[in-house]
């Protein structure tokens, strides 16, 4: 009887030891899986919208580039002498490819341009052209804050 019994708690235990690591790798994997989510995110024309409207920067969808894989916004109205354009490309790696193809070329001519995921956003001061070069221009503040407002966990 001792011998069943002893038998008993060894199976018990061995039973205990792994739901606990199935507990725990559950866990682990769905922590994982989490981080995993927030860093193959794309973001979406209404969380663009919401973002830069949430920092007092409305944007409207120009219809522009409908023929390329680009959704472009922009700014209703210039802000503190400066206009904005939001790119949302349909992949990450569209995003990276045009943002390495244009950045040069933007701050060259004194314009701000900034990249997460699969958004690019460009800041173009008054008077700014592509085709005259000017000193680099700082992102504004309120652009800063609307990308860390679309790229904050949820």
């Amino acid at each position: 009887m001792s011998h069943m019994l002893g038998s008993l708690s060894r199976r018990a235990a061995t039973a205990v030891a792994v739901m606990v690591a199935v507990a725990l790798c559950s866990g682990l994997a769905g922590q994982a899986s989490a981080h995993a989510s927030r860093a193959d995110r794309l973001y979406t024309k209404s969380a663009v919208f919401r973002a830069f409207r949430h920092q007092g920067l409305p944007l409207y969808d120009t219809g522009y580039n409908s023929f390329n894989p680009v959704t472009a916004l922009s700014s209703i109205k210039p802000h503190d002498g400066w206009s904005l354009g939001v790119y949302i490309f349909r992949t990450k790696k569209l995003a990276l490819v045009d943002y390495n193809a244009t950045a040069k070329r933007w701050t060259r001519s004194g314009m701000a341009v900034a990249h997460v995921a699969n958004v690019v956003v460009t800041v173009v001061p008054k008077g700014a052209s592509l085709a005259k070069p000017a000193k680099p221009w700082p992102m504004p503040q309120l652009v800063r804050q609307a990308i860390a407002a679309l790229t904050a966990k949820t």
